[in-house]
């Protein structure tokens, strides 16, 4: 489990593609094509669950550091803290979560005892 600490937040805006909000979704495009997506998994008054997905063809160019930045920053102006969830061989995951500035939860463990609807 990763948390986010708003002094630790390193934002990156989008070069080159355009952002489209769809639900609780932000999609990097690129020529009208789906490069990266950021969605909430779930949320409460406090936190809220971040992933992301790149398209194959679109990894390694900074398409998902810039959709968890946008969304990141969302989140930090309405006083929730961002989380974020990577298993321990997941290392691109990993990897942009401490370049985004998340900070690895010593407890681990507390990943799945979430309580509350997820969103939709």
């Amino acid at each position: 489990v990763f948390y986010m600490e708003p002094a630790r937040f390193s934002p990156r805006s989008g070069d080159g593609f355009r952002f489209q909000q769809l639900d609780d979704r932000i999609v990097a495009k690129v020529r009208d094509e789906p490069a990266a997506t950021c969605r909430i998994l779930w949320q409460s008054p406090h936190f809220a669950e971040l992933a992301v997905r790149t398209e194959a063809a679109f990894r390694e160019r900074g398409f998902a550091y810039a959709v968890m930045s946008e969304r990141i920053a969302r989140r930090l102006g309405e006083g929730v803290t961002p989380l974020h969830i990577a298993t321990n061989t997941n290392q691109p995951s990993i990897r942009l979560a401490r370049r985004l500035g998340f900070t690895q939860h010593p407890e681990d463990e507390l990943a799945g005892y979430v309580v509350g609807e997820p969103t939709q």
